[in-house]
């Protein structure tokens, strides 16, 4: 019984670090969504008109959120259910945020 917790354990450490590249990669979609959604113009008034630079934070959000999603699958693979369920969660709605953030539901 022993031999076998011995030989489990550095593939445990490997998925652990999957994991926390996976919570890594939405954090990082979280704080690129909203860097992408301070500057915009919400409002039905008018068009939104934000700097150009928040096209490179937009594409860098999705990026994030593709690796996160793949990260979250290997995680689910590996019974880290929490964390692909955190994973599913908030990248998505992080994007949906962005995107609304944009006025496009107007």
């Amino acid at each position: 019984m022993v031999e076998r917790v011995a030989a489990e354990g550095p593939s445990l450490g490997r998925l652990r670090r999957v994991a926390l590249a996976a919570l890594f990669c939405t954090g990082l979609t979280v704080v690129l969504a909203w860097a992408f959604a301070a500057p915009q113009n919400g409002s039905c008034d008018m068009p939104s008109s934000a700097p150009a630079w928040t096209t490179a934070f937009a594409w860098a959000a999705v990026a994030t959120a593709a690796a996160a999603g793949v990260l979250a699958l290997i995680g689910l693979a590996a019974r880290r259910w929490f964390i692909a369920l955190l994973c599913f969660v908030v990248n998505p709605a992080a994007l949906i945020y962005m995107l609304l953030s944009t006025g496009v539901a107007c």
